[in-house]
């Protein structure tokens, strides 16, 4: 699935240019909110005071389409005419170039890391995971290093910390690649691979390198404190 940006303009009529410019705020926090919103943005054409640019750079052609259906812009559809000189202005842009290959790959690692790691988002997982996905060192023995089997280590990770929270330090990406080293906050409340919770507040860090093609995740190579979490959750003693 590949993600995609528009570029919309709307120009008022000069009497109604404070009341388009309202309308159009009164929408932002909604629009940002919404499945697969990267970004959503508001200008003004240097040169035309009168007219009013959106940006929007969605997770998917599919995520843009159901906003467009959203209540939220089809009652926007009645405003505007009544107060544009004229039909809103609405193009999809696409890279001439491989960066947009790198934006792709940077805001899927974010998401990894907030919307599946941090918020157990499953939609999000199923969507920018390829169903051809490899893990190529999984970290836990006995689950496959599928599509599946990671989605399964998501699953029983949140069962173990359900307030855990990625926190990414260093992001780099070339072309298809992105690599993100992070730091991971966690309370023990569940039991994790065996070993039973003990209540207490877990650090670990990790390093993740992803390649994505089309949007989704085709490859993963992972590491992470492995050794930290057992010492932390006592399962086995630090060091002296």
């Amino acid at each position: 699935m590949t993600e995609m940006i528009s570029i919309a303009t709307a120009r008022a009529k000069p009497e109604h240019v404070a009341e388009l410019e309202t309308e159009l705020r009164a929408r932002i926090d909604v629009t940002r909110s919404q499945p697969g919103c990267l970004a959503f943005t508001l200008h003004r054409l240097a040169d035309d005071p009168t007219s009013v640019v959106a940006y929007e750079h969605w997770a998917s052609r599919e995520d843009w389409e159901r906003h467009m259906q959203g209540d939220h812009i089809t009652s926007l559809m009645g405003v505007f005419e009544r107060v544009l000189a004229s039909p809103p202005d609405i193009r999809v842009i696409v890279p001439l170039d491989d960066q947009g290959t790198v934006s792709v790959a940077r805001s899927i690692a974010k998401r990894l890391a907030t919307e599946v790691f941090s918020e157990g988002n499953l939609d999000t997982f199923n969507e920018i995971f390829a169903d051809e996905y490899v893990n190529h060192n999984i970290p836990v023995p006995g689950i496959p290093g599928t599509k599946e089997g990671f989605r399964q280590l998501v699953v029983a990770t949140r069962q173990a910390f359900p307030d855990i929270t990625v926190h990414i330090d260093n992001l780099v990406a070339d072309s298809d690649i992105v690599v993100f080293n992070d730091h991971v906050t966690a309370t023990s409340t569940g039991e994790f691979l065996g070993v039973p919770p003990n209540g207490q507040p877990l650090r670990w860090t990790e390093i993740h390198m992803l390649r994505v093609h089309d949007g989704r995740i085709v490859e993963h190579w992972t590491n992470f404190d492995q050794l930290g979490i057992l010492v932390q959750l006592g399962a086995i003693p630090g060091p002296a």
